[in-house]
């Protein structure tokens, strides 16, 4: 019996013309009478050209479906955050800015001229929408009462001079975007129901009341029954200095979030109606016991339980639930300093209008204006995939509790987009333990996505959020990252067949592309990949120059900084301090070349 014969194969050919290169060695080493058709336009070499055309196709497919399987190698942005999913990381998309409004009415004199008729002075009602020069929408936040703002004289009678009209100024805090609500029917009981609003510009689920009154708490994760829920501070003694009252508040009607490209996904629990136990457990016995020991066990305690339930929350049924929440209408809701003009739907609340003067009140509610004093920053761009993958690394290891400065910077990053967003955040051991034993360098961007100060709605906003993960010990002192704007001259040796021009500005473009991506805070500046970069240009035969010089005065940073000072031994790259960040601010301009 003759042996069966066997092939050598390799394997590790993976592209179209290793394939054929195998493929073509085969069939002269085992099929060298019965197969002789080599030639190029001949058919036996079609048939080696298809084969290895699906062989190179199938390899592409498998090192996709392999490198998309893991963060470090994903390229992939919907990719890479299901993967991030499954770590418990959490995509925040359309951030909110967030800032304070300068507020200003007129109000007419009293009977004696000597100040405001306070039965005129309102109140500026939560909710009240306002309006930038480039048409972006804000909200206040906040009750505004003018009755405890300042107040100067703004008119006075030709004849008397006795003040007729004085003007009020008092503050407020706003949000981008504005306040929408939609209806949506819901049948039969579902476990684990899932409902989509269908707006791509949702910031966050503001309220969701069910036909019968209800009301659903959004939380991190269905098994939290617990939140902390605001109210006001109905004591006289403390009322002026503490205006708002936290509560812990138990949810047994709950929902967690999912945004996406096209509008925002909501999921409940399995609870029905009629099982909903309200009454919350005893503090003794809020404890997640240890099984498995046959002895007396230690408990840990639970914050996030304090419901005799184990249904993850309420799935609505046979019901009616409205969703009021908030939308950007702007890919950028950003506005520099005075820009926010308008109060384009005031709500004002008198103490008694029915006894005022109706024409009076209508002029009060035209004189209203508004401005800010500084930048109202908050909202990023969020789509850069580098970003997102060091996001996603860091935040399955940082638990929901900050120990390590990573774990600070990961928190930072990740909190919700409804309280605004920073561009980066850097922690820092701080040297001087008087003010503290952390300090967390921060820096926003502004409209035009440069990068700008955080202002301090939005860095309080970050303290708060930090004091729940922070360790008891801890000291954190939020900072404002120091921004050191840098220009680039280069020369470079162009091929003497292209037009100069063009090899000039593909080198602008291709440097604009590679500084598109923001620095982390103390992040060396490699004068070498400018090289590189220069290099790899089509047309450049060799880079002569390049010249790394500061930026300051104007609209670019006032922080000086002396580049030879903190240059590297070897002058490859300019050192920067732990708490600033380089920006080319404005590439057209900051980016300068010669071609010889």
């Amino acid at each position: 019996m003759s042996e069966k014969k066997t092939f050598s194969i390799d394997y590790t050919s993976r592209d179209f013309a290793s394939i054929k290169q195998e493929l073509v060695d085969h069939a002269k080493r085992y099929y060298p009478t019965t197969f002789q058709d080599f030639n190029e336009a001949g058919f036996g070499s079609l048939m080696l050209d298809t084969v290895s055309y699906i062989g190179d196709i199938l390899s592409f497919y498998v090192d996709y479906q392999a490198n998309e399987s893991f963060v470090d190698t994903a390229s992939e942005f919907q990719n890479l955050v299901s993967l991030g999913n499954q770590t418990g990381f959490k995509l925040q998309q359309n951030a909110s800015s967030h800032g304070i409004a300068t507020l200003f009415v007129l109000i007419p004199a009293n009977s004696s001229a000597t100040g405001p008729d306070p039965r005129y002075i309102p109140i500026l009602k939560n909710g009240t929408a306002l309006t930038s020069h480039s048409g972006a929408r804000f909200t206040l936040d906040e009750d505004v009462n003018f009755i405890d703002g300042d107040t100067v004289v703004a008119r006075v009678d030709a004849t008397t001079g006795a003040p007729t009209y004085f003007a009020i100024k008092n503050y407020g805090a706003v949000s981008s975007g504005e306040l929408t609500n939609t209806t949506i029917e819901v049948g039969k009981y579902q476990k684990y129901r899932t409902i989509k609003v269908n707006d791509a510009n949702i910031t966050e689920i503001v309220s969701m009341i069910d036909s019968d009154g209800h009301q659903y708490y959004e939380v991190d994760y269905l098994s939290q029954n617990i939140v902390m829920k605001s109210s006001p501070n109905r004591d006289p003694d403390t009322m002026a200095s503490v205006r708002e009252v936290l509560k812990p508040l138990v949810v047994p009607r709950r929902f967690t979030t999912k945004v996406s490209d096209t509008g925002i996904t909501i999921q409940f629990g399995t609870g029905a109606e009629e099982g909903t136990n309200d009454r919350p457990l005893d503090p003794s016995s809020v404890a997640m016991k240890m099984y498995g020991k046959k002895y007396i066990s230690d408990v840990e305690m639970d914050p996030s339980k304090f419901l005799q339930s184990d249904s993850l929350g309420v799935s609505p049924s046979n019901t009616q639930l409205t969703v009021t929440y908030r939308r950007n209408t702007k890919t950028d809701t950003n506005i520099s300093a005075n820009t926010l003009t308008t109060v384009s739907i005031p709500s004002l609340e008198f103490a008694d209008v029915t006894n005022l003067d109706l024409a009076k009140v209508k002029e009060i509610r035209s004189s209203l204006e508004a401005t800010n004093a500084e930048p109202i920053v908050g909202s990023i761009r969020n789509n850069d995939i580098e970003d997102l993958r060091k996001r996603v690394m860091n935040v399955f290891s940082n638990q929901r509790r900050a120990v390590t400065l990573d774990d600070y910077e990961t928190i930072s990053y990740s909190m919700p987009y409804k309280f605004g967003a920073l561009k980066r955040v850097k922690a820092i051991q701080n040297p001087n333990p008087r003010r503290g034993n952390l300090s967390i360098a921060v820096i926003a961007e502004s409209a035009d996505t440069t990068l700008t100060p955080a202002n301090s709605v939005l860095k309080d906003n970050l303290k708060t959020w930090l004091d729940k993960s922070r360790m008891v010990s801890d000291v954190v002192e939020i900072v404002d990252a120091k921004v050191i704007n840098f220009g680039i001259d280069f020369t470079v040796v162009g091929d003497l067949s292209k037009d100069s021009s063009i090899i000039l500005q593909n080198c602008i473009t291709e440097l604009t592309l590679w500084l598109h991506t923001k620095p982390d805070i103390g992040e060396n500046f490699y004068i070498t990949d400018v090289y590189k970069t220069l290099k790899d240009v089509i047309g450049v035969i060799d880079v002569v120059d390049v010249n790394v010089k500061v930026k300051n005065g104007g609209s670019y940073s006032p922080t000086t900084f002396d580049i030879p000072t903190n240059l590297s031994a070897d002058g490859r790259a300019v050192l920067m301090p732990r708490n600033a960040i380089y920006e080319i601010k404005y590439p057209n301009i900051d980016i300068k070349g010669t071609v010889r």
